[in-house]
């Protein structure tokens, strides 16, 4: 499912959250992330601006979206778990988002393809965090 375009300057258009992701290797990562009508992105989310700008585009609540993707890319049946919560104001709608996915790149296929690909910082290969210094 494509994530269809909506209008990022709506006046509604306000998210507030906690992201916490936890890995089953024990790595465990919680980021603010707070997106304003104007596209502006506060908080310590390592890639805030891009995942701001996914989220400003969701036509869908953001647990529909993850739940009616349909990812494309291949990945390999390694099985290590990564639990995401989301729990806040997406687009100024209440939403609490608990998934778990088998592994890092099937999480970055079903986040890319519910059109939030920067939710959770991925490398390009879908192999490992890219959370930069935090």
């Amino acid at each position: 499912m494509a994530a269809a375009i909506v209008n990022a300057n709506d006046d509604n258009n306000v998210t507030n959250i906690k992201i916490n992701v936890v890995d089953m290797l024990d790595l465990t990562f919680n980021w603010a992330l707070i997106c304003n009508q104007y596209g502006e992105a506060t908080g310590d989310h390592p890639k805030k601006e891009a995942a701001c700008s996914d989220l400003g585009r969701l036509q869908v609540p953001l647990d529909e979206a993850i739940e009616t993707a349909q990812p494309t890319v291949p990945c390999l049946r390694i099985y290590r778990s990564v639990k995401l919560s989301v729990n806040g104001i997406v687009n100024s709608e209440e939403a609490e988002v608990v998934h778990e996915f088998g592994n890092l790149c099937m999480a970055k296929g079903i986040l890319t393809a519910a059109g939030v690909p920067n939710l959770i910082p991925v490398s390009e290969d879908g192999l490992s965090y890219d959370v930069g210094d935090n």
